[in-house]
């Protein structure tokens, strides 16, 4: 007997075809729905006015905070990239110093 709950015809499990195993999952194909070309990519943006506009309609705040998100997200990667910056201009400001850390001394 199998004391998991699942029994060798059991479809419930991971292993079907909607499960993370499955075609649509990590280690399936591609999703079919996701866009391929950049130029796919730039006319889904177009979608992005009428979807504002709904939910404006709704729930104004709700808009607000999608558009303030939708900001952030594309901003933190370039913020990262300036933290990076400023990092590395750290270290190489100590290297090149006369008056260094003894850590750094080589």
């Amino acid at each position: 007997m199998n004391s998991g709950g699942q029994g060798a015809g059991d479809s419930s499990g991971s292993g079907g075809s909607r499960g993370p195993g499955g075609p649509d999952g990590p280690g399936g194909g591609t999703d079919s729905r996701a866009p391929r070309t950049l130029r796919q990519r730039f006319s889904a943006l177009g979608n992005l006015g009428p979807f504002l506009k709904l939910v404006w309609e709704v729930r104004p705040a709700a808009a607000v905070a999608a558009v303030l998100l939708r900001l952030a997200r594309a901003l933190l990667p370039v913020a990262t990239l300036y933290v990076g910056k400023l990092i590395l201009d750290a270290v190489v400001g100590l290297a090149g110093a006369d008056d260094r850390p003894a850590s750094f001394a080589a």
